[in-house]
């Protein structure tokens, strides 16, 4: 977590006609984060996310994005379904599917912190949704 945190990937804003952007904040922590994205056919074909707060937000957005870049709608909504359960503290079939977001598992320890790291995955369903 802390190396996506301190070196996140696909950093920055995306800019142009057909991107989508979102800015969603978990007041309870003072995160932020924008997630623009580029989108056609129902597949995202390029994310970029900017966000501020603690690490465990910053983490999950960086993890996320490297994730489901490439991925249908379809795809993202199974993964985003797995994520809130495996954060919640359930089992999950198919974890291997999070790849490196299983490291979240924990997270549901904490509830203060369940928001932190949902807030990336809310904000692209959010994204996606639009489009729709």
């Amino acid at each position: 977590m802390l190396e996506n945190a301190r070196h996140p990937r696909h950093s920055g804003i995306l800019t142009g006609p057909n991107v989508n952007q979102i800015t969603v904040h978990n007041p309870t922590c003072g995160d932020e984060l924008i997630l623009s994205g580029t989108i056609a056919h129902a597949k995202l074909i390029a994310i970029a996310q900017q966000s501020q707060g603690c690490i465990i937000s910053q983490a999950s957005a960086s993890i996320m994005a490297d994730l489901v870049l490439g991925k249908s709608f379809q795809q993202i909504q199974e993964l985003a379904a797995i994520f809130v359960r495996l954060v919640d503290g359930h089992k999950v079939n198919q974890p291997d599917l999070l790849q490196q977001a299983v490291a979240f598992a924990g997270v549901g320890q904490f509830p203060m912190r369940v928001k932190c790291a949902l807030l990336p995955w809310q904000a692209l369903t959010q994204l996606i949704e639009g489009d729709q």
